[in-house]
């Protein structure tokens, strides 16, 4: 006989006052049973939702963190010599040395002139050969305004085999590495624009102004002045 049997047959020999106050307790007892029953389970619930809520929030914190991160590395200026674009140039009065580091510097930059001319919307003058050759581009920036004064690219002619530095400035600006731009004392004019140019004795050097900026170009190793000019006759529209 199993032992709910054996229970059973206990509480029925009672008498009826007893036997119905064992069974009343007996009820009562497996009510209770089913009510913790019900709550562990609840609250497993309600912890496992909790834990699900709180995995769903973290997940969206860390996406939106990501983002945050890859956006100010985007949008961030670059700091490994790119300039930090201004208008415009700033008027650089006080002739020094050329060998003179005291009021400008000279800087490396990634951006080429045509990428500056973008983005200052200027409508600088530019060799358009950079998918074809080599090319080097500076920047000469104020020691003490830190704008920049001058932009400087030297870039590789692969057809002619002439290497052509290019340096764009305000036309009051006065640097001391260019100052011999100055005493040009011949003169052409080409397609509308006069151009002065000299030599020296490893280059053919000229000087012009075009849309309020003003060139100074030098081609290197270059036996003619006729070379000069027709770089200065692919730059001028």
């Amino acid at each position: 006989m199993s032992e709910d049997k054996s229970i059973h047959n206990l509480i029925e020999q009672q008498d009826d006052k007893a036997k119905q106050e064992s069974w009343a307790t007996i009820q009562s007892r497996l009510e209770s049973a089913d009510v913790e029953s019900n709550g562990v389970k609840n609250g497993v619930n309600t912890r496992a939702a909790i834990f699900s809520k709180r995995a769903v929030l973290w997940a969206i914190c860390a996406a939106v963190l990501l983002t945050a991160v890859i956006l100010l590395i985007v949008l961030l200026p670059r700091k490994d010599g790119g300039p930090d674009v201004p208008d415009g140039f700033e008027d650089f009065n006080g002739m020094l040395g050329a060998g003179s580091a005291g009021e400008y510097s000279t800087v490396s930059t990634d951006y080429t002139l045509k990428d500056y001319a973008a983005q200052t919307g200027n409508d600088f003058l530019y060799f358009d050969w950079y998918d074809k050759t080599t090319y080097e581009d500076h920047i000469v920036k104020s020691n003490v305004t830190d704008k920049i004064i001058c932009y400087k690219e030297t870039i590789y002619d692969a057809e002619g085999g002439y290497s052509i530095t290019l340096n764009i400035t305000e036309p009051t600006a006065q640097i001391g590495s260019l100052s011999k731009y100055d005493s040009c004392p011949n003169t052409r004019q080409i397609n509308g624009t006069e151009v002065k140019w000299n030599s020296d004795s490893s280059s053919y050097f000229s000087a012009f102004v075009h849309k309020d900026f003003r060139y100074c170009i030098e081609v290197s190793e270059c036996p003619s002045s006729d070379i000069l000019m027709n770089y200065i006759e692919q730059l001028l529209p």
